[in-house]
């Protein structure tokens, strides 16, 4: 796969899945859920099987 199909985009504590921003009492599992990597898949270019 080519670096240029890749783009990566730092969300940081802008779209939280939970209220455990800076300053929230969570648990280490809440903060957790808010450190992820998402791949949105954007277009899908069709192959052709071989038989």
């Amino acid at each position: 796969m080519a670096a240029e199909r890749l783009r990566a985009i730092g969300k940081g504590e802008t779209e939280l899945l939970n209220e455990c921003s800076d300053g929230v009492k969570c648990t280490a599992g809440q903060h957790q859920l808010n450190r992820r990597t998402e791949f949105k898949i954007v277009k899908v270019n069709p192959v052709m099987a071989m038989n």
